[in-house]
């Protein structure tokens, strides 16, 4: 399975983004950290554990979107394999992963395109919370962050490349990416190089 993930950056590790796990290079194996019995393997069905990945890179951006305190946050690409639950439209949970890829863009860039939008806004109201564009008004991506995404891509030894250069150099196909997740990353891509415009 191949999927979209979010990790934040902490100098050149890459910590998952809802538990307290920190990924290391190659081939990572999922721990059951629910309260109880454990899963044997994990992913369990009727728990929460094992590596998440999304289907979608739109949803995937999204999420990085919904934090109040922007993090060094990293978008990237996952191989989940073993046991897998899969979670229809939204994505995957693997008993093993590894870091396929990363990207340089930030989320914080741009709203995140309609596509995304509509489920992302029904989250948000049944969440009570504000606007995302009220969280992220003003921010900026830290100046270290290029840097920092550079070390991490050496220590995990995958590509690093901006969703523009994947583009350019159809690597998403290859990947295994299929054309709807190229054509969410076309519309971030847009989105990212239209000039924006004065509130």
């Amino acid at each position: 399975m191949l999927g979209w993930r979010l990790w934040r950056l902490r100098g050149e590790c890459l910590q998952s983004w809802g538990v307290d796990y920190v990924w290391e290079p190659g081939p990572n194996r999922a721990m059951c950290i629910g309260g109880g019995r454990p899963c044997v393997p994990p992913p369990g069905k009727h728990c929460q554990c094992g590596f998440w990945a999304l289907w979608s890179p739109l949803q995937c951006l999204a999420r990085a979107q919904e934090t109040v305190e922007p993090p060094w946050h990293v978008l990237g690409l996952i191989s989940g394999w073993g046991c897998v639950a899969l979670h229809g439209t939204e994505g995957f949970r693997a008993e093993h992963a590894s870091v396929v890829s990363l990207f340089t863009d930030w989320a914080g860039r741009v709203p995140v395109p309609a596509l995304a939008e509509r489920r992302l806004e029904r989250w948000l109201r049944s969440a009570l919370a504000p606007p995302l564009s009220r969280h992220w008004k003003g921010k900026v991506e830290g100046p270290g962050r290029l840097p920092a995404l550079w070390s991490a891509a050496r220590r995990y030894g995958v590509p690093l490349i901006s969703l523009q250069g994947a583009l350019g150099m159809r690597v998403l196909g290859e990947w295994g990416i299929p054309p709807r997740g190229i054509q969410e990353v076309e519309a971030w891509v847009a989105a990212a190089a239209a000039p924006m415009g004065d509130d």
